[in-house]
């Protein structure tokens, strides 16, 4: 029998996911002053913050093959209340290791952590179902996505400064931030089903062709956002020192990763209304702005090595700030509206995985191009395989019109 749920825990749980979602989209300090953190205070060299990213990253997707499988053994909640747990612990192990093991299981923690929390995506959309109100996962989603923003943009100024005053102070505050993660995913809530007739779903529901192309597309369209975001940053940082003196590179770098935060806030807060009128050309408006940035990277470089091209290249970075959370949100949105509950939690999995395999390999392609190439090819194939997404966004969309 499924049990009798509890109204007030359900909806207290609504009003807390945003607030909840906010502070745990990523380890908030920790991410501004990362690399800073690691090679001034710990003493690691590039080589080998690269080589702890890489090898989390496969043992990540090794073992997101078997998470589906751990998720339904402990539960949706449980899973969250474990991601924030090794949140936590991957900020302590980074604040007090000292040697390379302990950056690296502090690395594979974060990895793994993630995706556990991330599950808080299947209670919210699995609660909304259960009051007709399928149609405010996007609200509520953006919401969480607009407070992560919102804090961004600040420690975007606020951790730099906290760091000189002394670099353990960014790390005690995101300790704080995690345990308060973990609070808040203890108070979470999710509709009790029936178990008997859950397993024998669970056992026979299998993914359909519409949501295998739209994860496929996730993981391309999405990877080619994180390695874009990235490499323009290089890009335009490369093309600034041919004319500006060091010091001020590093200013105008900072002033277009804050101005790229405050496009990423207005996104997330106009996003609900464009979404309301575009309902589901929103996904090509995505496509069109992603292309726009690469061509926009590679006009300001032809226009060349003076403020003008530099700005013009800026502008093509903020764009990827702008696309990133809105298509994250709607893809799932639709993911989920067009497939079973039974298997939201295999969609939550499979769309992380996706992203992980085709961000490491266009860093692959990248990292071969840059031997031998100038970032202008690499910018110029990205564009094309960005512009080649449509192809599958129109078999998207002609399967979801016979669906």
């Amino acid at each position: 029998m499924t049990s009798e749920v509890d109204e007030y825990k359900l909806n207290r749980c609504l009003k807390i996911y945003p607030i909840f979602y906010g502070l745990s989209a990523d380890l908030l300090f920790w991410i501004a002053i990362n690399t800073l953190f690691l090679t001034t205070v710990k003493g690691l060299d590039p080589s080998q913050i690269n080589s702890i990213n890489a090898l989390a990253t496969g043992a990540g997707i090794i073992f997101q093959l078997f998470l589906v499988k751990i998720v339904r053994k402990i539960g949706n909640k449980n899973s969250v209340v474990l991601g924030t747990i090794l949140l936590f612990l991957s900020a302590l192990l980074n604040t007090v290791s000292t040697q390379y093991v302990g950056f690296l299981i502090a690395e594979i923690c974060y990895a793994v952590g993630f995706i556990f929390a991330r599950m808080d995506n299947v209670i919210l959309i699995k609660n909304l179902n259960y009051l007709g109100k399928e149609e405010d996962y996007i609200k509520l989603q953006t919401r969480g996505l607009t407070i992560y923003a919102f804090i961004t943009m600040v420690l975007s100024i606020v951790a730099g400064l906290l760091f000189n005053v002394n670099p353990y102070i960014p790390m005690a505050l995101c300790l704080l931030v995690c345990f308060i993660d973990i609070f808040l995913a203890r108070t979470f809530y999710e509709v009790p089903v029936d178990k008997k007739k859950e397993v024998k779903q669970k056992s026979r529901v299998k993914l359909g062709k519409v949501v295998i192309c739209m994860v496929l597309l996730y993981g391309l369209f999405y990877g080619m956002v994180a390695c874009g975001q990235n490499n323009s940053k290089l890009f335009i940082q490369l093309n600034a020192q041919e004319f500006l003196p060091l010091d001020k590179v590093v200013v105008y770098m900072s002033i277009f990763i804050f101005i790229s935060r405050v496009c990423r806030l207005i996104s997330n807060l106009s996003f609900i209304k464009v979404y309301d009128k575009l309902k589901n050309k929103t996904l090509f408006l995505l496509e069109t702005l992603l292309c726009m940035s690469f061509a926009l990277l590679l006009v300001g470089n032809f226009i060349g090595y003076n403020m003008c091209g530099i700005w013009v290249m800026a502008f093509g970075f903020f764009i990827y700030l702008i696309v990133r959370d809105p298509f994250d949100v709607y893809m799932k949105k639709i993911l989920f509206k067009h497939s079973k509950e039974e298997v939201h939690d295999k969609i939550v999995n499979y769309i992380y995985l996706s992203r992980k395999v085709f961000t490491l390999i266009y860093g692959l392609i990248i990292s071969m191009m840059l031997i031998n190439l100038s970032y202008v090819y690499v910018m110029v194939l990205l564009l094309l395989i960005t512009a080649s997404y449509i192809f599958l966004m129109l078999k998207i969309r002609g399967l979801l019109r016979e669906h």
